[in-house]
């Protein structure tokens, strides 16, 4: 069964240039262990050069993990501060390599936790924040007879609507938020007197913009 989580809602970056040290962190949404392995090679192909390439996840798929390194930093002053970015801000399956070019100037243990902690953070309010909600695809089967009083219910709704087809019968096809499924699909068998062909499909992820 899907749960909801929260998760950035794209791929970005954030720099930093701290004592002429420079720090890019880049984060991405990743949904299990593949898609992290491959986010972190390609950040490594855009900057090969760098002299580290720290990194913190946090995945549930195929089972729940959370892993840092420090790639080379001092223990415990690169990976961890952009774990606690990851855990304090409550997201999940999400991916941050923060790399770094030496500027010459040695930043001791506080200014590196400060500036990898400061980059992950950075780069999580950048990419913003989503909630991830279980959606189920709900085919309705209907008669024309009942296709207007439907389509005004789906508009003043805000329905998500996939696809509509136009045969002997309407097929409307909605992505619906698992909560309210129930709900919607009484409400249009209401509508239809009992007469609409219900077909649901597998429940899928969609983003939804957290409430301000």
């Amino acid at each position: 069964m899907l749960k909801e989580y929260l998760t950035v809602g794209k791929e970005d970056s954030f720099e930093l240039i701290e004592r002429k040290s420079r720090f890019i962190a880049t984060v991405a949404h990743t949904q299990n262990i593949d898609e992290v392995t491959q986010f972190m090679d390609s950040v490594k192909s855009r900057y090969p050069d760098a002299g580290h390439h720290v990194y913190a996840y946090s995945t549930d798929h195929p089972t729940f993990l959370q892993k840092y390194s420090d790639d080379g930093e001092p223990g415990g002053t690169a990976g961890l501060p952009t774990m606690e970015a990851i855990k304090k801000n409550g997201i999940d399956n999400v991916c941050i390599v923060v790399i770094r070019y030496f500027g010459g100037i040695l930043l001791g243990a506080k200014g590196l936790v400060r500036a990898y902690g400061k980059s992950a953070f950075k780069v999580i309010e950048t990419a913003g924040i989503v909630k991830m909600t279980p959606h189920i695809p709900v085919k309705f089967t209907l008669d024309y007879s009942h296709y207007g009083k439907i389509e005004n219910y789906v508009n003043v709704s805000q329905l998500i609507k996939e696809d509509i087809r136009f045969g002997s019968d309407v097929e409307m096809v909605l992505i619906l938020p698992e909560k309210q499924m129930d709900s919607v699909i009484g409400q249009i068998k209401d509508f239809t007197g009992g007469s609409v062909l219900v077909t649901k499909g597998p429940a899928q992820y969609r983003a939804v913009a957290l409430e301000k």
